[in-house]
């Protein structure tokens, strides 16, 4: 840089002026250059501060609900963002899920879905890469990036959650204010979208332990209920009691097959959380439906919409004779 003086008077400088102006700009010089090392130590020593804080808060949550409320916290007073979100997919999926949204801009998470992969969110998955917008009014032809931008929305981070080397999802950071996106502050948003995928991993990993636990445990209800029941109507309830421990099951169907007659007997049928007598229910033969399928072949049938037109999903599963949809 350079140090200029100027004054409301003519005058000459001398020799011995041009000595000293030079001495005060190498002591301005040198006061300047420690005191941007000062505050690129500063920010070093603050961003690693903030670093090793998220690290040990997200670390210490297994369950989703208590790792997005930290995530939430760290990143409206650490990183002083207006609005937080999370959406987890895998590349070129359809399904895209809404895991978090929090803050400003909250209410666009719905427009943002629909055209995730036209948007930079869809760009950080495809690349797995950070995109950083300062303004998004540069972006505005998007449709997303428009309703963001009406919402107050004018910059925003968006960071990949890199899990096993791949992208799961995204970090959404959103900013009511035009944003610089400095080095440094890059630096650190990226670091932190690291720790968000981590934590993201354990709690995903800890619901699925919990699942296979809900799993083990249902298994064991229908043995103990098997062991103790006096009669079939009992040994049915409660294995659909287990069932519906482990899945949402409002719908739920136990068929047998007579061999006889050849057709298939409602034992017990659940509909809209409501017991129905199965005398009222019809018998039917075989077919080329799903039932039928896994009768057949014995093995599980998953379907996210029945042959028979119901809506939701559908598990039907094989079992010595008898049939559960």
């Amino acid at each position: 840089g350079v140090i200029v003086i100027v004054g409301n008077r003519a005058r000459c400088f001398d020799d011995r002026d041009e000595e000293l102006l030079l001495v005060l700009a190498g002591h301005a010089a040198i006061a300047i250059e420690n005191a941007r090392l000062f505050r690129a130590a500063a920010r070093t020593m603050h961003h690693a501060s903030i670093l090793a804080s998220n690290a040990q808060a997200l670390a210490r949550h297994v369950t989703a609900n208590a790792m997005f409320a930290d995530i939430v916290r760290i990143a409206r007073e650490a990183l002083h963002a207006d609005g937080v979100g999370i959406y987890l997919t895998e590349s070129g999926s359809d399904r895209i899920e809404v895991a978090l949204q929090d803050g400003a801009g909250q209410d666009a998470a719905g427009a943002v879905q629909q055209s995730f992969w036209e948007t930079p969110l869809g760009e950080a998955m495809r690349s797995g890469r950070p995109v950083f917008i300062p303004d998004m009014a540069a972006l505005r032809a998007v449709r997303a990036v428009d309703v963001l931008l009406e919402k107050g929305i004018r910059a925003g981070a968006v960071l990949p959650l890199m899990i096993e080397g791949r992208a799961r999802g995204v970090l959404t950071l959103r900013y009511c204010h035009v944003q610089t996106f400095e080095p440094q502050q890059r630096q650190l948003l990226t670091d932190f979208g690291t720790h968000v995928a981590l934590a993201v991993r354990n709690a995903q990993l800890f619901e699925d332990l919990e699942r296979r636990a809900a799993r083990f445990e249902a298994v064991a209800q229908v043995q103990r209920a098997i062991s103790e029941a006096v009669s079939l109507d009992e040994v049915y309830a409660k294995i659909y009691s287990a069932v519906a421990s482990v899945v949402d099951s409002p719908c739920f169907v136990l068929l047998s097959f007579d061999e006889d007659t050849d057709v298939f007997v409602p034992e017990y049928c659940i509909n809209d959380g409501d017991p129905i007598e199965t005398d009222t229910l019809p018998r039917f033969p075989p077919g080329s439906g799903n039932t039928t399928q896994a009768f057949l072949t014995r093995q599980p049938n998953v379907a996210a919409r029945s042959r028979a037109g119901w809506s939701g999903q559908v598990h039907v599963t094989e079992g010595r004779g008898e049939v559960a949809v």
